[in-house]
């Protein structure tokens, strides 16, 4: 497997898509992923794609298919688990 895709057609909105390549594959892989993902959405909408900052490639030959950057995005995680000093037991209830 050298990658993956999904398109998401929103009614009267944009194209979504969202690509992932196998790390170190050549950019014709990204191209051929990215000609696929445009023939899936609907021609009448404009296609929007949230690429990670690490994902050089796919920056590099969406921008020269003519996308334009528009926006960057923050994913920010608050971790909601107890951290603890080493493991230990506990009582299960019954």
């Amino acid at each position: 497997m050298l990658g993956w895709a999904r398109v998401i057609r929103r009614k009267n909105a944009v194209n979504q898509m969202e690509l992932m390549v196998r790390p170190g594959e050549e950019s014709a892989i990204w191209d051929q992923m990215i000609t696929w993902g445009l023939q899936q959405g609907s021609i009448d909408l404009p296609s929007f794609v949230m690429v990670p900052d690490y994902q050089y490639p796919l920056i590099w030959t969406l921008e020269k298919r003519g996308f334009i950057p528009t926006g960057d995005y923050i994913v920010m995680v608050k971790s909601i688990a107890i951290r603890v000093d080493g493991p230990t037991y506990a009582l299960a209830g019954v």
